[in-house]
């Protein structure tokens, strides 16, 4: 990905600061997650077999007008992990969201999500 796509992800998407970014793109190069070549940065990804391995489950959304504060399960996917899905504990979340209208067009942003209990 180009360096100014994902400063733009970074910044619009997942709100963080130019200095967190470095921060972040740093910490990723040392523990050789990724790496910053020809103005591109490239990271690994850790996903084994196909589709993602959990999907969420809402339990209540809330808002002020502007934010959004969801709650949510980390659900196990029955596609991913087959039987054993089911002996597979749940994470319970809280997101907080906002619907950003961004040159015209619509995006989830997030501002943290952290486990509940």
């Amino acid at each position: 990905m180009s360096e100014n796509g994902l400063r733009w992800i970074a910044k619009n998407i997942f709100n963080v600061s130019d200095g967190d970014f470095e921060a972040l793109t740093n910490d990723l190069e040392v523990r050789g997650r990724g790496y910053y070549e020809s103005g591109r940065y490239y990271y690994s990804i850790d996903i084994a077999g196909e589709g993602l391995a959990f999907y969420p489950e809402i339990e209540s959304v809330k808002t002020d007008g502007r934010k959004y504060i969801i709650t949510y399960y980390e659900m196990p996917d029955p596609n991913f992990f087959g039987d054993t899905a089911s002996d597979i504990p749940s994470k319970k979340y809280i997101a907080e969201m906002e619907l950003k209208n961004i040159d015209g067009k619509n995006y989830w942003s997030m501002y943290y999500k952290h486990r509940a209990e």
